[in-house]
């Protein structure tokens, strides 16, 4: 049926860290970091068993197929990204 088939469940673990410089007393710097999935942990994607419904769809999810069901990717990993905001 409708969603018999369930991935692996997982956790990830995000961060952030900030500081702020005051420049004057109306003006702020702001420096920040944000990291996603800082343990770079491996998950796998749920395995796609959606039903063929035209010709432009993969192979992949053909019931016939010897792929069907399987595991063929994985979710994002670590992600960093840094922040410069200037305040007035």
């Amino acid at each position: 049926g409708w969603n018999s088939i369930v991935g692996q469940t997982f956790w990830t673990l995000n961060m952030a860290l900030s500081r702020q410089f005051a420049i004057t007393e109306r003006q702020k710097l702001e420096l920040r970091a944000d990291a996603f999935q800082i343990t770079n942990s491996f998950v796998a994607a749920p395995p796609n068993t959606a039903s063929p419904g035209n010709a432009g769809v993969p192979s992949f999810v053909n019931v016939a197929n010897s792929q069907f069901g399987q595991t063929l990717g994985a979710q994002p990993t670590r992600k960093i990204q840094f922040a410069l905001r200037y305040i007035f």
